[in-house]
């Protein structure tokens, strides 16, 4: 760690020094009032903590906090616990008064409320702990599932002519214990999955606010604790239901929420991970305790009567969350910075100039008995100016034209009540007329155009392979080989504006026609593909989603994507009595019926059953028979479009698009994937390179080829099963141009053929007898020669051999192992002409001299050197080396140099056996190499055998300390550094005199 300069140290003191004089502020605040001075034992400790050095400050900083403290522990600040109880210290401040004056909080102690076993968790409610200056804000626990909901509320009306209200879900991933990928490294723009809860909170939650309530309110939830087997959907929807009751704001009533599953013929509440693998629905419920008001649902064809059983148990469940939610609120108590508003007085009470009245009904007729959408607008426009030419007064104008809104919705819910006719002249459950075509895109895979009525859809289909499938880089870390994309341009609706990222409610419609079509998609195995649809809605007038469900089904089986069964969806609509029971279901909804009627229920399905569904509602909710009959409606309106597609294309297409990419797959060994792969992925690199396709290999060894050229597809495919083929190639096999591709010290690597490689060890070469220096400089990489396969290993590598006469005994063989073994024994004994013998082995010990070593390599600290008859190389550190001082190997030693050695270690176990040597001297020396030849043996330093050097060393050692404790100064040598001593020379190790004693004194010396 680099260490920190003197203006580093400078604020790390004043960093310490602050946060002594927080714990002094804190003292003070502790302690007691009439205390004279700095008497007080708690301002003492205070100063204390500021004179503490720095050091120990540092030393005793909480790296380190205990969880042992559970929320129930959580006391006032009037409580006898110290700071010295707690896990680790933080000074409390009090809130601010000026702000819980302006808005005062429900929320002054911690409260909680438990739902017991709602699934196989319990959810805890909290509030008064965390986020306590927003208008509402509730912890939520379920499982390890922890979410905060905060709620803030503007201080005045806005000047909108809608209400405000914005919810954001965010999903943080350190909840998941991860890091955020990208270079910020921490999370940016919401992901899909974010905006999907956020709509499903956002849903339920906006028709339960009064229409005259205009100012803004914000719903910010945030996933703190990812569990696996908890949907944060649920605690984020029933923590912002909990949010706004405590905030006051004038919200109808609380709301529950809960998820269904089916397994085994029985509903599961809010199943696990587990169970969802194997339950045929996925159901999501919201309501209030007297009606539901959201529904979302993705299920396996299940019939009308089992997803609505589904709904009607949800619901029932949802109660207990609702009950929990009013108990947390009674005894938190509720913000009362709201209950003072009342609604503004009644816009039509006000009086009206002379005739307008009347001039406003007519006009409300005309426009609710035009079918024609275009029609229809220009009609409104042109009441608009008729009205304002009619009133002078601008106030007045803003009034008139609310009034002609609201007699247009009244005039055209009475005649569907009173009359079952629609605004377009269609019965209650008639379909408007529908066109399919297929295909009309040339080059695109697969491409399919939908219209019903004044709604149009144009989707495509795009085939690629593995590595364009979407990761999901959040919490779940997930991979969608299926996408489906839903884009609505301005276009679509004769509008102006800006072509940009999608909105999202474009997001919340492509994956609710993709939960229509996912069941019904084939496997990865059956269809490696990944496949992308993209719905261009390029007209609109209602249900753009289920137009989207309809084109893609017909898109996916024009590409020739194995469909199980075509898909169909309808929009339902719903316009109900506010003051009776009676009530009217609408099929296959317009635009201007979603805007004006009080339901929007899109069902999605095949013959056989449901697969999708979602419902929203406008009013204060609907009850079970409202449902029924919705679902069975809607079931006669999806089985009437499937006919009308079935006219166009009623299966998948048996071929793919010639524009399609091919994909080729093959299964190997997971072994044998470093052999597809190649060094550092230099294999698939080349392939794709040369062949124009892509190649993924999975961890199981699934191999997929995908090519735009089918003939160069399958020929990548074909050299692929060729270098992973394990069929075996027969001991002696002759290859006569086997090319060297790669050329190591002791090997060599050689192509026997397109798809194998060999292993040639220098043993195995004709000049594997002796030294050879550098293998390189004899084999260079791309020259050919002759080999003969003479060994198979276990992991299917071949070894061979370059040798003729080995060459012509395997070939003799014919493949026969035992004979081939016969014949090599043979011929490490043999003696004659033209035999080899077999390298001769030393047994070498420690103070032999090695004859005939050569240098290697050479490096700036050691040299490797060559043996002969050693089963190992020779290491020689620059410390064995016999001179006063060697700076660097390379000066004294040359490779292909023959030295004199001396085994110093022989390191059983290690690769190297350590040597010491006599520099040569240098070459411009006349008589040098005569003289280095005639070089005294150092055998007075081996007398010990079985050993090394190192216990005569250490009593080396030993007398340099009792000479040290005498007052005596040892030499040290030159070159010394960190370690041991070096050794002396080799001429002073042996002594001028000769005798055995005087070299032992020297060595010791």
């Amino acid at each position: 760690m680099k260490p920190m300069g003197s203006s580093s140290w400078r604020l790390v003191h004043f960093v310490c020094a602050l946060g002594a004089l927080v714990d002094l502020a804190s003292a003070l605040r502790r302690g007691s009032g009439d205390a004279a001075g700095f008497a007080h034992p708690l301002v003492s400790e205070g100063l204390q903590r500021l004179q503490q050095p720095l050091t120990s400050r540092l030393r005793s900083a909480p790296f380190s906090v205990s969880t042992d403290v559970s929320p129930e522990s959580v006391q006032s600040h009037d409580d006898a616990t110290t700071e010295s109880d707690l896990p680790f210290s933080v000074p409390h401040s009090e809130p601010g008064e000026s702000y819980w004056e302006v808005l005062p909080s429900a929320a002054q102690t911690v409260h909680r409320q438990t739902i017991e076993k709602y699934g196989d968790y319990d959810v805890i409610l909290e509030t008064g702990n965390v986020a306590r200056q927003a208008a509402g804000s509730v912890m939520v626990r379920m499982g390890d599932c922890v979410v905060l909901s905060a709620v803030t509320v503007s201080e005045r009306d806005t000047d909108k002519d809608f209400f405000p209200l914005r919810v954001d879900y965010v999903e943080k991933v350190y909840s998941a214990g991860r890091i955020p990928g990208g270079w910020t490294k921490r999370e940016m723009s919401q992901q899909d999955p974010e905006i999907l809860i956020g709509r499903l909170i956002d849903r339920p939650i906006r028709p339960l606010f009064p229409k005259w309530f205009k100012r803004e309110v914000q719903i910010v939830t945030t996933l703190l604790s990812y569990d696996e087997n908890v949907d944060p959907a649920i605690p984020a929807l029933l923590g912002a239901s909990a949010a706004l009751t405590l905030a006051g704001v004038p919200f109808q009533r609380p709301l529950g929420a809960a998820r269904v599953g089916y397994v085994d013929g029985e509903y599961v509440l809010n199943p696990t991970a587990a169970e969802d693998d194997i339950s045929g629905l996925d159901l999501t419920v919201a309501g209030t305790s007297e009606a539901i008001m959201m529904v979302e649902a993705q299920a396996n064809e299940l019939t009308e009567e089992v997803v609505l059983g589904g709904i009607l148990y949800g619901h029932e469940q949802a109660r207990r969350a609702i009950e929990a939610i009013q108990q947390l609120a009674d005894k938190a108590g509720r913000n009362t910075a709201f209950t003072q508003m009342t609604p503004p007085p009644d816009q039509e009470s006000r009086r009206l100039p002379l005739g307008l009245d009347a001039t406003i009904d007519h006009l409300a007729d005309a426009i609710v008995r035009t079918g024609d959408k275009g029609g229809r607008a220009e009609l409104t426009k042109d009441a608009e100016a008729q009205l304002r030419a009619a009133c002078d007064d601008p106030e007045m104008m803003h009034v008139v034209t609310g009034m002609l809104e609201s007699r247009v919705k009244e005039r055209m819910r009475q005649r569907v009540l009173s009359e079952g006719v629609r605004v377009d002249g269609r019965g209650l459950k008639e379909v408007r007329s529908i066109a399919c075509s297929v295909g009309l895109l040339p080059r695109v895979h697969g491409s399919a155009l939908f219209t019903r009525g004044g709604t149009q859809s144009l989707s495509t289909v795009t085939l690629g392979g593995d590595r364009d499938a979407k990761q999901i880089d959040d919490v779940r870390s997930d991979r969608l080989p299926f996408i489906l994309h839903y884009n609505f341009p301005p276009y679509s609706v004769n509008e102006i504006g800006f072509l940009g990222r999608p909105k999202r409610r474009d997001i919340g419609h492509g994956w609710l026609a993709r939960r229509a079509l996912q069941t019904l998609m084939p496997s990865e195995f059956a269809f490696p593909y990944t496949v992308r649809v993209v719905s261009e809605i390029t007209e609109s007038d209602g249900s753009s989603s289920m137009a989207t469900v309809c084109a893609s089904s017909l898109a996916l089986m024009d590409a020739g994507v194995p469909l199980s069964k075509p898909v169909a969806g309808v929009a339902m609509g719903l316009i109900k009595d506010p003051n009776g029971p009676l009530f009217a279901v609408l099929t296959d909804i317009m635009g201007f019926e979603d805007a004006l009627g009080d339901m929007d229920f899109k069902v999605a399905g095949t013959t056989e059953g449901i697969t999708a569904l979602q419902m929203d509602i406008k009013i204060g909710g609907i009850d079970g028979s409202v449902l029924k009959e919705a679902l069975a409606q809607a079931r006669e309106g999806r089985m009437h479009i499937l006919n009308e597609m079935s006219a166009t294309i009623a299966e998948p297409r048996t071929s793919l698009s010639p524009w399609a990419p091919q994909i080729f797959t093959h299964q190997i060994k997971p072994s044998q994937m470093g052999d597809v792969i190649g060094r550092g992925g230099e294999r698939v690199r080349q392939l794709e390179e040369d062949y124009s396709v892509k190649i993924t290999v999975s961890d199981d060894g699934l191999v997929q080829i995908l090519a735009e050229d089918p003939r160069k597809g399958r020929e990548v495919l074909e050299y692929i099963k060729g270098i992973t083929d394990e069929t075996p190639i027969p001991l002696g096999t002759r290859f006569d141009n086997a090319q060297v591709v790669q050329v190591a010290p002791a090997f060599v690597i050689v192509k026997l053929n397109e798809f194998r490689e060999g292993f040639l060890h220098v043993s195995e070469t004709p000049e594997g007898d002796s030294f050879v220096p550098n293998l390189g400089a004899v084999y260079p990489v791309g020259n050919n020669l002759t080999v003969w396969v003479k060994e198979v290993q276990e992991n299917g590598r071949l070894r061979v051999t370059a040798r003729e006469e080995t060459g012509a005994l395997l070939e003799q063989a014919q493949g026969s192992e035992e004979e081939i073994q016969k014949l090599l024994s043979e011929l490490q004994t043999k003696k004659g002409a033209g035999a080899r013998q077999a390298p001769i082995r030393i047994d070498y010990k420690v103070g032999d001299e090695v004859k005939g070593a050569m240098v290697d390599r050479i490096f700036p600290k050691h040299a490797i050197l060559k043996l002969p008859g050693a089963d190992r190389a020779g290491l020689l550190p620059i410390g064995k080396i016999a001179n006063e001082y060697v700076p660097n190997v390379r000066d004294y030693f040359k490779e292909g140099q023959e030295v004199r050695v001396w085994v110093d270690d022989l390191a059983p176990g290690k690769r190297s056996i350590i040597v010491t040597a006599i520099p040569p001297p240098p070459d411009s020396t006349p008589d040098g190499h005569d003289d280095y030849e005639k070089a005294p043996t150092p055998s007075p330093l081996f007398e010990l055998r079985s050993g090394s050097l190192d216990s005569l060393l250490d009593e080396a050692y030993a007398d340099l300390e009792r000479s040290k404790s005498q007052g005596a100064k040892p030499r040290r040598d030159k070159g010394g550094g960190r370690g041991k001593p070096r050794l002396a020379p080799v001429d002073t190790l042996v002594g001028e005199g000769g005798g055995e004693e005087g070299n032992q004194q020297d060595v010791k010396r």
